[in-house]
């Protein structure tokens, strides 16, 4: 709790206002904030460690005409953020399906339906972020910087062994390009540890990448093997032990990693859409632009709303801001 009282001590009117809730006995309604909208399937990049190819290997998009009005219906129940999500989301375009458009073209025709206030890409492929896309982000107002890109590996030959179509130099140009049109592009990632073939050397080139790129969340997980994939049979399987020991490791970087990210947003004023009440610290909490969680003083009945708040404390135990303002749509 230890950021909870440094803001209440430099912000004693937000202590103020929280007891005034709390003994007018207010309680969170969670309304609805966002919804998963999936607009492709299928997968044919055929990375070694995985099965999707063999059991989804026809790529499908979704017909855009589908997606709009899907769409639609989510924002008339009340949903204010829509996440994009595919197998291989990138991929999105007339040639498997959409009619028309592409990924990009898609989330400008999202754009333009009344009562969407933001519009978020789930995860997509790095050699997959076309320039338009980046563009788009970055000039479109309800478009979210937020990119989930996976890494799987900050080492190059780690990453030709798993049939990954890009190396480091190409993961870290390509985060370089969209922090240059987008500041401080929140970037999310996968990251597989343990792989076979993956030595010490090769382990601290993740690790290397992880401090470069700062992701904002790095999901992290063990390799495990997959029936009928190539990596299943490789040689050099690397121990369950050094696994564990590695992830832990890990885990330390890439935290600390985060809580820099975070940290470059200290005094700026981010977009808050609120979610519900903090149980364990009675704050409303919500998802900024930037994919950070974010707790604050504020009163139940801005559920569901999108506010400025800015950000006044980063921490271990998370990211703490002050309501600033009104609720707003994306386009104001």
């Amino acid at each position: 709790m230890r950021t909870l009282e440094y803001v209440l001590e430099h912000f004693p009117h937000l202590r103020e206002r929280l007891e005034a809730e709390r003994r007018a006995g207010e309680t969170p309604i969670r309304r609805r904030t966002r919804a998963v909208l999936k607009i492709q399937d299928g997968c044919n990049v055929n990375c070694s460690f995985c099965s999707i190819p063999l059991t989804r290997p026809v790529m499908r998009s979704t017909p855009y005409t589908e997606v709009l009005e899907e769409a639609r219906a989510l924002v008339a129940e009340g949903y204010r953020e829509i996440v994009l999500t595919g197998v291989l989301i990138g991929d999105y375009g007339p040639e498997t399906g959409s009619g028309g458009p592409d990924l990009a073209e898609l989330c400008a025709l999202l754009g333009e339906i009344d009562g969407l206030e933001r519009i978020r890409i789930s995860s997509i492929e790095p050699t997959l972020v076309t320039d338009r896309l980046i563009d788009l982000i970055a000039t479109h107002p309800k478009m979210c910087p937020h990119l989930h890109i996976p890494l799987q590996s900050g080492d190059t030959g780690v990453l030709q062994a798993m049939n990954r179509p890009y190396d480091q130099a190409f993961y870290l140009d390509l985060i370089r390009r969209l922090r240059a049109r987008i500041p401080n592009c929140a970037i999310s990632t996968d990251i597989m540890v343990g792989f076979p073939g993956e030595d010490e050397a090769a382990f601290q080139n993740t690790c290397f990448v992880v401090e470069q790129v700062e992701f904002c969340r790095a999901h992290l997980f063990r390799y495990s093997p997959r029936p009928d994939t190539p990596a299943e049979t490789m040689r050099q399987q690397v121990p369950d032990p050094v696994k564990a020991e590695r992830m832990q490791r890990l885990q330390h970087i890439s935290k600390a990693a985060a809580q820099r990210y975070a940290a470059r947003m200290l005094g700026t004023v981010e977009r808050v859409l609120v979610e519900t009440r903090s149980k364990l610290s009675g704050l409303m909490t919500g998802t900024s632009d930037r994919y950070l969680q974010v707790e604050f003083a504020g009163s139940p009945s801005l559920a569901g709303q999108l506010v400025s708040v800015r950000i006044v404390d980063v921490s271990p135990e998370g990211v703490m801001g002050e309501l600033v303002g009104a609720v707003h749509s994306a386009t104001e």
